[in-house]
């Protein structure tokens, strides 16, 4: 049992040194902008906006500062009463900055809300330059400095996300889930191979090239579906190390299980649309690491000892301190909690499960029942 157990966690610990590694070395290599060198008026910030949210108005007013001079396009629902009131309080509050508010009409069937917003909003875009940001991100202008400058010369440069710490435990979670893996999941395999997507969060791209979300409404994974269109024409993404900071307030456990549902179910989406090969790297390099912390402790319940309990003790340490590492390098802070962080990555199997035999989603007010990106219909109207 000792042996069993020494095995599972060296092969671990070797992983994600790997990972780390290789996820430092990019970020380490990539070439960067001066904040300083973003001129007014470079950018658009299109936002897709949904009220409901208690951070809203703060997270939108960070961008207004940390943004200051660039445009900003608010797309809100015409319907959204709450989001008419927190856009108009904050265009009375910074009368010089430049900001567009459009209403935007329902949503037709079968079509990303999100998309179909920006679809709606993109003949108000001038600016050499389009930058999509959800409504609970908030974008460094170090990130948005060296994202403008990688889509000069590729079609669309993605930012890192990063959350900010939870105040409960769902949204810590959903916090230590996406901290503790965004690095290695996102950064690792550039070394070797091209982005398989984008993070839909934060974007930007050429605004000459908006057209391209005319062709993309149809699909619910909006992130997929432009990685897709983009190489598919033969064109490049870059992954930034770069991040940009969210902040979701997830009121429940509930709330959580819903997110990360749709959460994996997109992941799922996105996995089978790679060759066998890709799919087999990706599960060696972060599928099968949930399941050796489940068989540890298995181990350590069927045979307790001193020596085991040891052996795992000093696992754990090591593991925290790379995942402390590599936050360090890139989020210039720690954002580690050792017991949420463990929780979060035992529950990732159990995701997966739940992605995988349940299609119906709850994402921007509505239900969704997926068959595949660009295949899905009204959970609450059809008869499925």
């Amino acid at each position: 049992m000792i042996l069993a157990i020494s095995i599972c966690c060296l092969a671990y610990l070797l992983v994600m040194i790997l990972k780390a590694g290789l996820a430092l070395s990019y970020a380490a290599s990539e070439e960067r902008a001066d904040p300083a060198g973003l001129k007014d008026e470079t950018v658009t910030i299109a936002q897709a906006i949904l009220s409901g949210d208690p951070g809203l108005e703060t997270m939108l007013e960070s961008n207004l500062s940390s943004l200051s001079g660039q445009r900003f396009l608010w797309l809100c629902d015409d319907h959204d009463e709450e989001a008419r009131r927190v856009t108009a309080r904050l265009i009375a509050s910074h009368p010089g900055e430049k900001i567009t508010v459009l209403l935007c009409p329902p949503c037709p069937p079968a079509r990303n809300p999100k998309v179909f917003k920006l679809i709606h909003g993109s003949s108000q875009v001038d600016t050499p330059f389009l930058l999509v940001l959800d409504d609970d991100t908030h974008l460094p202008r170090a990130t948005a400095a060296t994202l403008i400058h990688h889509a000069r010369s590729h079609d669309i440069a993605t930012g890192l996300p990063q959350y900010e710490p939870g105040d409960n435990l769902p949204s810590s979670l959903l916090a230590q889930f996406v901290n503790n893996n965004s690095a290695m999941t996102y950064l690792s395999l550039l070394p070797f191979a091209p982005p398989i997507s984008i993070n839909g969060m934060c974007y930007a791209m050429k605004s000459a090239d908006r057209a391209i979300f005319e062709a993309i409404g149809h699909h619910l994974t909006d992130d997929l579906a432009l990685a897709t269109a983009i190489q598919a024409r033969g064109g490049s993404i870059h992954q930034s190390a770069y991040p940009q900071r969210i902040a979701t307030r997830v009121k429940d456990l509930a709330h959580y299980a819903r997110m990360t549902h749709r959460w994996h179910l997109f992941a799922l989406l996105l996995l089978r649309k790679q060759p066998p090969r890709y799919r087999a790297a990706i599960f060696l390099l972060h599928g099968w690491h949930p399941l050796v912390l489940w068989a540890l402790l298995a181990c350590l319940l069927a045979a307790p000892s001193w020596p085991a309990t040891a052996i795992v003790a000093g696992f754990l340490l090591v593991r925290a301190a790379l995942i402390r590492i590599v936050q360090r390098r890139l989020f210039h802070q720690t954002l580690h909690l050792p017991g949420v962080s463990l929780l979060s990555e035992m529950l990732q199997p159990l995701h997966l499960v739940h992605a995988a035999l349940v299609k119906i989603i709850d994402w921007r007010g509505r239900r969704y029942r997926v068959f595949a990106s660009d295949h899905f219909t009204d959970a609450a109207h059809d008869n499925a």
